[in-house]
C-alpha cells in the first residue's frame, strides 16, 4: 500500500520525466562526437558569469545584511539616549536631540541601503539571468547536436547494412 502511495505522488509531480530529461541533457554534452568551439566557449563562459555573479550577490547580500544591523543599532542607541536623557535632568535636552539624531540616521541609512541595493541587486540578477538563459540555450544545442549524431550513425549504419 505504501509502495504504491510514493509511485503515484512521483508520477503525479512528473519527476521521472524531469530526470530523463536531465539525464538526457548531460549524456547528450558528454557524448557529442563533432561539438563546435564556439559553443563549448560559450558554455564555459556562461558557467564562470554565472558562478561570479551568484558569489558578488552573496557577498554583497552578507554586506547589506551587516549594514542593516548597524543601522537597527543606531535605534537601541537612539532609545538609551532617550531614556538616560529622562534620568538626566541637566542634559535632557542634548542627550534628546542625540536620540533623535540617531533614529533620523537609523531611518536614512535603511533607506539608503534599499535603494543601492535595488539598483545593484537588479543589475546583478539580470547578469545570473542572462547566464541561465544561455546556459539552457547551449544545452537545447547540445540536445539537439546528440539527436543529429544519432541520426546520422542510424543511417550509417542501414546504408553498411545496405551494401553488404
Amino acid at each position: 500500500m505504501k509502495g504504491e502511495d510514493w509511485r503515484a505522488v512521483a508520477d503525479s509531480t512528473e519527476f521521472r520525466a524531469k530526470a530523463e530529461g536531465v539525464l538526457k541533457g548531460i549524456q547528450a554534452s558528454y557524448q557529442l562526437k563533432n561539438c563546435d568551439s564556439r559553443f563549448t566557449e560559450l558554455k564555459i563562459y556562461a558557467d564562470e558569469l554565472e558562478t561570479r555573479v551568484n558569489a558578488i550577490l552573496r557577498v554583497t547580500a552578507a554586506i547589506a545584511q551587516k549594514q542593516r544591523s548597524c543601522y537597527n543599532s543606531y535605534k537601541d542607541f537612539a532609545k538609551t539616549f532617550s531614556e538616560w536623557s529622562v534620568i538626566e535632568k541637566g542634559l535632557k535636552i542634548p542627550l534628546q536631540k542625540i536620540g533623535h539624531n540617531l533614529d533620523n540616521l537609523e531611518g536614512a541609512g535603511n533607506v539608503l541601503l534599499l535603494e543601492e541595493e535595488m539598483k545593484f541587486y537588479e543589475n546583478l540578477k539580470e547578469y545570473a539571468n542572462y547566464a541561465c538563459s544561455l546556459r539552457d540555450f547551449i544545452r537545447k544545442y547540445e540536445l539537439l547536436q546528440y539527436k543529429v549524431e544519432s541520426l546520422e550513425a542510424t543511417i550509417e549504419s542501414k546504408k553498411a547494412g545496405l551494401f553488404l
